[in-house]
């Protein structure tokens, strides 16, 4: 059984807890976790009311109003560091969604390659995974390269 002095020191150490972990959540998520550890059903503020029943009947006043006061307290602490993660939160999102016109637009890529070009490099490519080389030469042959420099007679 525990007296009312001892219930409202409780409510107001667990408030200070409660508004210093809230001020030390770095995100969004780490505060949802304060918040059900601070005003869930197993905190310690929860465990305070339902020790209420436990002091005299005129003590019962007191310790509610400190407990609301406690509550209150965790409750605008949690809806300030909120805000504040909020805040940086949409600064964050402006900066880092931020459209910069002077960088210009992408070029606009007209056509495509012939069938038979994409086929041709798509067999290049499988050759040359095999170990094969490729070489590129003149397209058309003069009489010179396909016949006289090959020692055969004219005609």
């Amino acid at each position: 059984m525990s007296t009312a002095t001892e219930l409202i020191e409780q409510a107001n150490t667990a408030a200070a807890e409660g508004a210093k972990a809230a001020a030390d959540a770095a995100t969004l998520e780490d505060l949802g976790v304060v918040e059900r550890r601070a005003l869930g059903k197993g905190s310690p503020l929860v465990t305070i009311r339902e020790s209420i029943k436990s002091v005299a009947a005129e003590e019962r006043a007191r310790v509610g109003k400190a407990l609301s006061q406690a509550r209150a307290t965790v409750e605008e602490a949690i809806a300030q560091r909120r805000a504040d993660l909020e805040a940086s939160g949409r600064a964050g999102a402006y900066e880092r969604d931020r459209l910069d016109l002077t960088v210009g637009g992408r070029d606009y890529e007209r056509g495509h390659l012939h069938l038979v070009t994409q086929v041709w490099r798509e067999l290049e490519d499988i050759f040359t995974g095999l170990g094969y080389r490729v070489f590129y030469g003149p397209e058309v042959e003069d009489d010179w390269h396909n016949f006289e420099a090959l020692n055969f007679p004219p005609g």
